[in-house]
């Protein structure tokens, strides 16, 4: 999923990290929103999915709106917020299992396994529905060609019409949602606490496979 998320935001001519945030928060959200609320086993995950990508976009707007607005690094801006999003929510647990770890999710806030007795869960569909459906997005609409025509030359975007500010910030809320999505699918379909002890910086693995 950061990989996804990171590819998009390189594709239209950025350097954003903060897709490291995004996932944590959104695991952060599922954690929350797993142990807080009580809901139908078929709509639980579907509920808290799109609220980990609803605050995943919105984490990831804020340094394309530094960007467009007071020009600044994206890079600079997000590392930092990393660290401050994930100092935030860390206080969120408790210590009921006598390490940091939250109180259990809910049962219903559960991917189903695709092999039993293995690791290997409906997460790994979404995660290819997501592939198909940026692939969409990058190469088959006019969005998609606006963000490739800002990424490779953002002077002739500009001359031939396109508005760069709205790329630029539309493709980091795009990639914070799949990252967000990314920390949601990842705490439903291996945990049953949160029990993240430190980031995971899975945005690094991110840049790798971009």
């Amino acid at each position: 999923f950061t990989g996804l998320a990171l590819g998009l935001v390189f594709k239209s001519g950025n350097f954003s990290m903060i897709a490291d945030a995004c996932l944590y928060t959104g695991a952060v959200v599922t954690a929350a929103l797993a142990i807080k609320t009580s809901l139908p086993f078929a709509v639980h995950p579907i509920v808290i999915m799109i609220a980990a990508a609803a605050v995943g976009g919105l984490i990831g707007s804020i340094p394309a709106l530094l960007k467009v607005y007071f020009h600044t690094n994206e890079l600079v801006t997000s590392l930092m917020f990393n660290y401050v999003f994930y100092n935030v929510t860390k206080f969120l647990a408790d210590r009921e299992a006598g390490t940091f770890a939250s109180k259990k999710y809910q049962a219903t806030a559960s991917l189903g396994k695709l092999i039993s007795g293995t690791n290997f869960h409906v997460g790994y569909l979404i995660a290819i529905a997501a592939v198909i459906l940026l692939y969409i997005l990058v190469y088959k609409t006019k969005f998609g060609y606006e963000v490739r025509i800002s990424g490779s030359n953002p002077e002739f975007a500009k001359y031939s019409g396109i508005r760069t500010s709205r790329v630029i910030i539309m493709t980091q809320v795009i990639a914070g949602a799949v990252a967000g999505l990314g920390g949601a699918v990842e705490q439903m379909g291996m945990y049953q606490r949160f029990n993240w002890q430190d980031s995971p910086s899975y945005a690094w693995d991110g840049v790798i496979i971009a």
